[in-house]
């Protein structure tokens, strides 16, 4: 027998919509954090431009490769365990990438990290229209969505006004903080109807 589909006012509706929301705004701030700070990249890597521009370019080239194969692995494995795997995998290269002094292991790190990155947005659409029903998915999937703009607001943001108070390296920890808030959404949070 199939399981029921969860609607608007059901407790579980909001506890994976906004545990997706919330996993999705870490996962566009982790991408554009590096944004505001590629003139920074320039003068303590000594790099040019269009290198600096890699640390954002290669997370991006990342994700769209792991798109494509954990989108696929999830529809083999299931939704929750890619959700999980990548926001811890996602939250690595953040510890490792402040000991680095080589640029280039730094740009390596971020194209692991986008390649993480994209298990959540890989499974989590076709998550919630399993999860949710027919007629509440739309507002679950606007959350979802909404999650991702700011989260690359807030990302940028947070990285400029950090790294003018403190040191570019200083933006990671907001984001190395958030990492056990993603465990407990990984592990606590997300059913497992069909997953």
């Amino acid at each position: 027998m199939e399981q029921q589909k969860y609607h608007i006012r059901d407790y579980h509706f909001w506890k994976i919509s906004l545990s997706l929301a919330f996993a999705s705004f870490f996962v566009f701030a982790s991408i554009y954090v590096v944004q505001p700070l590629l003139p920074l990249f320039v003068r303590e890597f000594n790099v040019s431009v269009s290198e600096a521009t890699l640390t954002l370019s290669m997370t991006i080239v990342g994700l769209i490769i792991g798109l494509i194969i954990l989108g696929f692995f999830s529809d083999r494995i299931g939704r929750v365990a890619i959700i999980k795997y990548s926001l811890i995998g996602s939250v690595i290269p953040f510890l490792l990438i402040p000991l680095l002094d080589s640029f280039y292991l730094f740009v390596l790190l971020r194209f692991i990290q986008g390649f993480a990155l994209a298990g959540l947005p890989a499974a989590s659409l076709a998550y919630l229209n399993e999860e949710i029903n027919r007629s509440s998915v739309g507002i679950a999937t606007a959350l979802y969505i909404a999650s991702n703009a700011l989260g690359g607001m807030v990302g940028r943001v947070v990285a400029g006004y950090l790294t003018d108070a403190y040191s570019w390296d200083s933006h990671l920890v907001p984001l190395q903080r958030f990492s056990p808030h993603s465990a407990y959404i990984r592990d606590y949070q997300l059913d497992h109807h069909y997953n």
